[in-house]
């Protein structure tokens, strides 16, 4: 399955000093383990490709917010 054909991925870092100052980012869906790891990665592409909202947002504690938009 084609993940950014479906989804358009927006990352929110807990610390944006760390990515450049940028608060909210694009990214691919096979560039999101940088981001948060790979196991993290995985969890949340499946969640959203199980849920039935246009919207599904995922909070991890350590790393930030991730939003998923269906296309």
């Amino acid at each position: 399955m084609n993940f950014n054909r479906h989804f358009r991925i927006v990352f929110q870092p807990k610390e944006p000093e760390l990515f450049s100052g940028k608060r909210r980012f694009c990214v691919g869906a096979y560039s999101l383990y940088k981001y948060i790891g790979q196991e993290n990665a995985n969890k949340a592409l499946q969640r959203a490709i199980s849920s039935d909202t246009d919207k599904y947002t995922v909070r991890l504690r350590k790393f930030g917010t991730i939003d998923f938009y269906c296309k």
